[in-house]
């Protein structure tokens, strides 16, 4: 999944350190933003195990690969599908919702440790993001189907929303497309060109 963290100030939200980041799982064994070797003279861009690559320190954006296997994936899939309903947008009233073309997806959200395999994952995030999972939104699971999106919006209310970071888990890999952009990141201090070239 990739995490994308606003600018707040310590003590509220310091960044990750080396440290934080290697600490994080007993399985992290690596940290980098490029496919050199790590300490035990391996690659890990094709490893299955769980590694962290930074994509910017400005907004911070990490790259956590290999957070989930094939089989939480399929069975997320199989429980969000029968729910799956037209995503919406925030509406003009407290607590509305209204369908809008800016937002064509279908989606549905699951109830917090639901089952297992969700409770697994979610207490992933809380440990990866350093957020409580009482302090984590219901996950929200979104269907894009071929010329679907989401278009250009910022992800937090105008009301000061507590939103302090966002996750996004991708499920499947699509042949084409499907991917995020952050279109208001110019100013972004990437880690290097090999990533922003990505």
């Amino acid at each position: 999944p990739l995490l994308v963290q606003p600018n707040l100030t310590p003590p509220l939200f310091p960044p990750y350190t080396y440290t934080d980041l290697k600490n994080i799982s007993r399985n992290l064994t690596w940290f980098s933003s490029n496919s050199e070797p790590n300490s035990y003279g391996r690659s890990m861009v094709d490893s299955t195990e769980p590694w962290v690559e930074v994509i910017s320190w400005h907004p911070r954006a990490y790259y956590f690969h290999n957070f989930i296997t094939d089989e939480e994936a399929d069975h997320v899939i199989k429980l969000a599908k029968p729910y799956l309903k037209r995503s919406t947008v925030v509406g003009e009233g407290p607590d509305s919702s209204v369908v809008n073309n800016v937002r064509t997806s279908y989606g549905t959200f699951l109830q917090r440790y639901i089952d297992p395999v969700v409770k697994s994952l979610e207490d992933r995030v809380a440990l990866y993001t350093r957020i409580n999972v009482t302090h984590q939104e219901d996950a929200q699971i979104l269907r894009y189907g071929h010329g679907q999106k989401y278009g250009a919006h910022m992800d937090v209310l105008e009301d000061g929303s507590p939103r302090v970071a966002t996750i996004l888990i991708y499920l499947t890999t699509p042949e084409e497309g499907g991917e995020t952009a952050f279109p208001a990141t110019k100013d972004c201090d990437w880690v290097s060109a090999e990533v922003k070239a990505r």
